[in-house]
């Protein structure tokens, strides 16, 4: 969501590995830095 706007919906394992927006890849960048890598398929 960006303001409150989804800005991108598609199955999981497609959400975390190849998101299409870069507003997406922005937020799993700084997340994922910030928790590390999972050791789970979600």
């Amino acid at each position: 969501m960006d303001k409150g706007v989804v800005v991108e919906e598609g199955a999981p394992e497609v959400f975390f590995t190849n998101p299409k927006e870069p507003r997406t890849r922005q937020f799993l960048s700084r997340y994922l830095t910030s928790i590390g890598t999972p050791d789970y398929v979600i």
